[in-house]
């Protein structure tokens, strides 16, 4: 479903700026960003799936999160593929993460930034469904957040605050 933003003008600028990114980049990533896109997004993707119900939301979500990153268009083609790898259980969660914390430990903004993505995913809906939540628990506890602070932050989040 396209969003406003997405189509018009607007969209064909965002077309533009992203296709000559590629073009000066040659559509390469940094190796932390490349782990970083292939972590979020195939996490991102695990997640959305869960429950077996990817909302609009949701989608949107994912959506503005490759804006928010300024991906080119090979790097948002990546990002699509560790979705849907993520989408069909083709990752195994404890090693995905394990490798991300090897790279960026607690404390660091890209664990945070992946962390908080994930939490925002879940309640994108405004509802947690209990599959969601002991995928979000495991994330915690593998991550390094204390457990006690997942809870308080999904709530924050439900009730439209970040």
């Amino acid at each position: 479903m396209a969003t406003p933003e997405a189509t018009g003008i607007g969209g064909m600028l965002r077309e533009m700026r992203l296709t000559l990114t590629e073009m000066f980049t040659g559509g390469k990533l940094e190796p932390g960003k490349e782990l970083t896109l292939e972590v979020l997004f195939s996490m991102l993707g695990y997640l959305s799936n869960i429950d077996s119900i990817v909302t609009d939301h949701e989608v949107n979500l994912i959506n503005g999160l490759m804006d928010e990153l300024n991906l080119p268009i090979q790097a948002r083609h990546r990002a699509l593929d560790a979705l849907d790898r993520g989408r069909k259980r083709e990752i195994d969660i404890a090693a995905e993460l394990k490798r991300y914390v090897a790279v960026y430990p607690m404390g660091s903004s890209e664990l945070r930034f992946l962390y908080d993505s994930l939490l925002k995913l879940a309640a994108a809906d405004k509802r947690i469904r209990p599959r969601e939540r002991e995928f979000l628990q495991e994330v915690t506890t593998r991550l390094g957040f204390p457990t006690k602070e997942l809870e308080p932050r999904l709530l924050r989040l439900l009730q439209g605050a970040s």
